[in-house]
């Protein structure tokens, strides 16, 4: 179950493509009422509660990663794009962060061509607080772990 915030002409096509696999009416009626008469004050609380678990994510990457990435702040969403070092094989990336129990998006997932592109998309939307801080520092391990030896100062 879903909803779409658009123009009229945009909603009549999206019906027109819509597939209905047993959808419970009665959660579809829930939802819709809730956001016919709630949709302003629970957006603004997601923004609230999404730029809370953002401002958290970038103080613990900043905290364990400030020396060897680089990120971009969204000014909303919740994923962040973090730069890894160039050194850094994806592959071995993957399994370290496997081995600290860490799971991410790489960059080459979003990569038109595939490429191996050294970024990966971090989650901040559905993590607890502490989930997120503890993330971080497994992922540090991670990406500390993959740098070749003597790559990076």
């Amino acid at each position: 179950l879903g909803y779409v915030s658009a123009g009229t002409e945009l909603i009549e096509r999206l019906m027109s493509l819509k597939s209905d696999a047993g959808t419970s009416n009665l959660a579809a009626m829930i939802v819709t009422e809730f956001m016919l008469q709630h949709r302003q004050e629970h957006t603004a609380e997601l923004c609230r509660v999404l730029k809370r678990k953002r401002d958290i994510l970038v103080e613990s990457l900043e905290e364990q990663l400030g020396d060897l990435c680089s990120w971009s702040l969204p000014s909303g969403g919740m994923f962040l794009w973090v730069k890894l070092p160039d050194e850094i094989d994806n592959v071995t990336l993957a399994h370290a962060a496997e081995q600290e129990g860490v799971l991410y998006h790489p960059g080459r997932n979003f990569d038109s061509g595939e490429r191996d592109v050294p970024y990966l998309r971090l989650a901040f939307g559905f993590p607890s607080d502490e989930a997120l801080r503890r993330g971080t520092e497994h992922l540090a391990r991670a990406i500390r772990a993959a740098i070749p030896a003597g790559a990076v100062g």
